[in-house]
């Protein structure tokens, strides 16, 4: 078939991307000219079965109910009373609506047997906010305000009143920023990359031919297979805001590249094209791995950290976080083929080689060049030579 006959045929199946596999007019073509993007409109995630939508992300959107809760009371370490401490466990364990992120914590199939020690992790942070709110204290008030100091946990005042401070360890840790990392690593990245996006998925033979014939899930509008796609994509909204950049070559828009992978994806296995959906979960793989190991490298040498590092270690504490805390999401992503990229006991080393012995005061070693053991730029182009990118490509 000419490329001039067919584009129509693309741009209507691409614009929209709202056909059932039973409406699609393109259906059992193989059509290698989908994959000239430049040509192509961005595709939307959308998708419909007899009038009606076949995605689904009930469960998602009431997973961020509990998570944002708890997110507050440990920005603003709100865990003084007895009651607060409950409650922070209570949405944790117990959520809304009986969907908690407790349950969704590393339930992959690569990280269920470490489950544990990742919830553990999270419940550390809330037993370090509750030290610093004070919890179990007869004034908890006065603890609550003491200004963090080298060795000693507190808070850090970026400006006037309680809403501009951040509450540190004795290392300078960030804890409610650290938080929304390890929520992100083990919850959505390990959804996305060892859950969802998988060949025992996307090769089963029995998921395949369940979604051909058209068998859908209980008082549901998709097949099984359509909704790991949707699961997936939903997971990756969550994260999509941490993985943007400008004016670095090879990685603007990038996020942009892995949406269009997603909606291609769900796109050819609404048409029973498996190896063409497979191309684009791999896809998927390899463009959302570069990007949280590119994105954990830029939160590491930043210019404006930097330079808050240098007028007032304090001041940069957030933002050192923010770095650190990428690290720990590093262990769950996957490469296009599949392969761990950092292993459990890479990014712990990580993780610790950055804190060093004085954690985040030492300010002298944090901002030395990368050839100085637990730099900041040490630890990035560490980090960068898994995928061949180094601190350079971060400074044009």
């Amino acid at each position: 078939m000419k490329l001039s006959s067919l584009l129509p045929l693309l741009i209507i199946g691409f614009s929209s991307l709202s056909i059932s596999s039973c409406e699609d007019r393109i259906s059992g073509e193989t059509v290698e000219s989908a994959y000239l993007y430049p040509i192509l409109p961005t595709p939307q995630y959308k998708f419909s079965r007899n009038g009606y939508s076949s995605v689904d992300f009930y469960e998602i959107s009431h997973l961020d109910k509990p998570i944002d809760r708890i997110k507050n009371y440990l920005k603003q370490a709100q865990m003084s009373t007895q009651y607060e401490y409950n409650l922070v466990y209570e949405l944790f364990n117990q959520g809304i609506y009986d969907i908690h992120p407790r349950r969704y914590v590393a339930t992959s199939p690569l990280h269920q047997q470490n489950r544990d020690e990742y919830i553990q992790d999270i419940e550390n942070i809330f037993e370090n906010i509750a030290k610093l709110s004070g919890h179990g204290t007869k004034n908890p008030f006065q603890t609550k305000n003491t200004p963090a100091s080298e060795g000693v946990g507190g808070y850090v005042a970026y400006g006037i009143g309680y809403s501009n401070r951040i509450f540190v360890d004795e290392k300078g840790i960030d804890q409610s920023e650290l938080f929304n990392r390890l929520i992100t690593g083990s919850l959505y990245v390990d959804k996305i990359f060892n859950e969802h996006l998988d060949e025992r998925i996307f090769e089963n033979e029995n998921l395949r031919s369940a979604h051909e014939k058209g068998i859908l899930l209980k008082g549901k509008n998709y097949t099984e297979l359509e909704h790991h796609w949707d699961m997936a994509y939903g997971y990756f909204t969550k994260i999509r805001p941490l993985i943007t950049f400008e004016g670095i070559p090879g990685l603007k828009d990038i996020d942009v590249k892995i949406h269009d992978a997603f909606a291609r994806g769900r796109h050819e296995t609404s048409r029973y094209q498996h190896d063409l959906a497979l191309t684009q979960m791999k896809i998927v793989r390899a463009e959302l791995s570069k990007a949280f190991i590119a994105k954990t490298m830029q939160l590491l040498i930043t210019r404006n950290l930097y330079a808050n590092i240098q007028e007032d270690p304090k001041q940069a504490f957030n933002f050192i976080t923010k770095g650190y805390g990428m690290i720990y999401t590093l262990q769950f992503i996957r490469n296009a083929d599949g392969e761990i990229i950092f292993k459990p006991q890479e990014t712990k080393e990580l993780m610790q080689k950055l804190l060093g012995e004085n954690g985040f005061w030492d300010e002298e070693r944090l901002i030395a060049d990368e050839k100085t053991d637990g730099s900041l730029a040490n630890i990035a182009q560490i980090i960068g030579n898994k995928v061949n990118l180094t601190i350079q490509d971060f400074k044009r």
